[in-house]
């Protein structure tokens, strides 16, 4: 986005220092448009960059191509997952898994399950993909090597499986239930797929997750199922501790500490692993996701009322940058930018610290599904049936941007102008 931004800066050197003014009666859009499409702060839309473009005597064709290579597209699809290196992104269309390198959008290899697959899952390490998918009736779950494309061993068949989850490399639990599975949560050898244990649940599950070291191993279902907790160290005899108060029948989360569980539904429990003491959060109305800060002790609840920050260790409610209805929230992996998204309004990226907006991401008004890419610098979004845009979200310091909007503004003299009345003093250099 920044790049861009300077190789619109430079065309527009190259033409001549043509006035905003001037190429604002060119173009048809407005001088402080096309200003800010140059400043680098937000990626400007395709039409606003092509306006820019073509007022500077540039080709619309490059600038087109230049504009995909910001935003890098890829083809439409559903299930998506990041190898945990960053580098590497799966997705799926019916039963085909690609595997995508997200700094040129090179598509690497396909895999090819048995069935529509619903869900992919990376181990830590990153060589082994989980698989989820639909066939003949029932939902299965197979193992793949990431760097081979080969199979590795179906794990599951017969009846209906859950997401997958990995605890380490070492271990793997799908839940299962359903005609011809017995209500269970299978734990396998990731590495092979051999069975390590059958534990049976008091009820349907379709939620597992293990805590980030794989210490303990939680599952809960829909309705009155109420959320059972294994230590993984002694799953023989795999007697569960079952948790009380019940929890939403939602979907479970370990914080990444370890040190909190969550179970998300139309409102969200909490519980403090150490004790297994419950608490139950609100503040936003009916719930639609909650998740937790990269470091831990901090969670974002999002809502129709909006999203609340809770210091998990505390139990206190902090200060939240955002009100108003919200469908997703996802926390930058510094733990420092929150994105969130709201249909209709599009992506926002906020300042944890001091709640402050820092950007608002452009043509981004439907998004579905959004997650930051290990490094940070880049944001994933999918926008319904849309292909899957991939946006560079590493924005600069406060005095980088001063000193990139004050090379702008001292190009046009009326801006120029204007910047040295602002209340307060200038705020470029004459």
């Amino acid at each position: 986005m920044r790049r861009l931004a300077q190789e619109l800066r430079e065309l527009r050197v190259t033409a001549g220092s043509p006035t905003y003014q001037r190429m604002a009666r060119e173009s048809g859009y407005a001088a402080s448009t096309l200003s800010q499409a140059a400043g680098g702060e937000r990626l400007p839309s395709l039409p606003v960059l092509l306006a820019y473009a073509a007022a500077c005597g540039g080709s619309p064709a490059d600038w087109e191509q230049r504009w995909h290579r910001a935003v890098r597209v890829l083809p439409p699809a559903a299930p998506m997952a990041f190898a945990p290196d960053g580098r590497t992104l799966a997705t799926a269309d019916g039963p085909t898994v690609g595997l995508w390198d997200v700094r040129d959008s090179r598509r690497l290899r396909d895999l090819t399950a048995t069935g529509r697959v619903s869900a992919l899952v990376f181990a830590p390490r990153g060589h082994t993909l989980a698989v989820r998918c639909t066939t003949g009736g029932s939902t299965r779950v197979e193992l793949w090597n990431r760097d081979t494309g080969r199979a590795i061993r179906v794990i599951t068949s017969g009846g209906q499986a859950g997401v997958p989850v990995f605890g380490g490399d070492d271990l793997l639990a799908v839940a299962l239930r359903g005609p011809g599975a017995s209500d269970s949560v299978k734990v396998f050898d990731a590495s092979n797929g051999d069975l390590v244990q059958s534990l049976r649940t008091p009820c349907a599950v379709d939620s597992v997750v293990f805590s980030p070291e794989g210490t303990f191993l939680a599952a809960g279902g829909p309705g009155d199922c109420p959320v059972s907790v294994w230590d993984t160290t002694s799953l023989n005899p795999p007697d569960p501790r079952v948790l009380h108060p019940q929890g939403q029948g939602g979907s479970l989360h370990f914080s990444p500490d370890g040190q909190a569980l969550i179970d998300v539904g139309d409102a969200v429990v909490l519980w403090n692993t150490s004790g297994w003491r419950s608490h139950d959060l609100g503040g936003v109305g009916a719930v639609r996701t909650a998740v937790f800060a990269p470091a831990g002790g901090t969670l974002a609840v999002a809502g129709e009322g909006g999203v609340a920050l809770w210091n998990t260790d505390t139990d206190e409610a902090l200060t939240a940058p955002v009100t108003g209805s919200t469908d997703l929230a996802a926390f930058s992996p510094d733990g420092g930018t929150l994105a969130t998204a709201t249909t209709g309004s599009g992506v926002r990226l906020w300042d944890v610290a001091t709640g402050h907006l820092r950007t608002a991401l452009v043509d981004s008004a439907d998004v579905r599904w959004m997650e930051f890419a290990p490094d940070g610098r880049t944001l994933v979004t999918k926008d319904g049936n849309d292909p899957i845009q991939l946006w560079n979200v590493a924005l600069p310091d406060p005095g980088t941007a001063v000193g990139e909007i004050c090379a702008i503004v001292a190009d046009d003299p009326a801006l120029l102008h204007r910047s040295l009345v602002l209340p307060g003093g200038p705020v470029c250099p004459r």
